[in-house]
């Protein structure tokens, strides 16, 4: 059959093969494609492929990228994937934590440093060292305590000292008065009298 006789079929909507009536989007029905597609893969099966990494033989079904088997590109994704845990990942942490450094309290990420190096990494107030939010080994994550009405910062605080100092209002007066009802109120120490 030449290539005319295929074309005319198509127009009429018929399959070559079969001569049944079809859509016309192929020129053969979907029965005789799905025959045909099946008998060349039988006469032609795909060469075999090696890995380019072990030099095993990649499984037909596995060529999806037939440069590497299946245990290669995994252990590829991981190596990939920890890379960029190292470099980028954390390199954007400290950019975005950089620039909102900046945005809220006008000092960088190097000053930052220098003040968590000179409180030895330690609440300056209770002195709560590596902050965890579980609960058992410290108190929340480190906060950046400043004056409200000036914006300077001060320190680098727990959370919970923070907050206390919040809700004093960063008032000395009233800080002194809750000393005062603390000493009042507590038991008396029997190391210092």
């Amino acid at each position: 059959m030449g290539t005319g006789q295929y074309h005319r079929y198509k127009q009429q909507g018929r399959c070559p093969q079969c001569t049944k009536k079809h859509s016309g989007t192929y020129v053969f029905c979907n029965r005789c494609r799905a025959m045909r597609l099946s008998y060349q893969k039988t006469q032609y099966p795909p060469p075999e492929k090696y890995c380019l990494n072990c030099g095993k033989p990649i499984p037909a079904e596995g060529q999806r990228r037939p440069d590497r088997c299946l245990e290669c590109r995994r252990t590829n994704r991981r190596a990939i994937g920890r890379k960029a845990e190292k470099t980028r990942y954390s390199a954007g942490i400290r950019r975005r934590l950089d620039t909102n450094l900046r945005r809220q309290y006008g000092i960088d990420l190097a000053e930052y440093e220098n003040m968590y190096t000179a409180q030895n990494g330690l609440c300056a107030i209770c002195g709560i060292g590596i902050p965890k939010k579980d609960g058992k080994n410290g108190r929340g994550k480190f906060a950046i305590d400043h004056d409200h009405d000036t914006g300077k910062v001060r320190g680098i605080l727990c959370a919970f000292c923070n907050f206390g100092i919040g809700n004093f209002k960063e008032s000395v007066k009233t800080l002194e008065s809750a000393i005062l009802y603390l000493r009042h109120h507590s038991k008396p120490d029997p190391q210092h009298p």
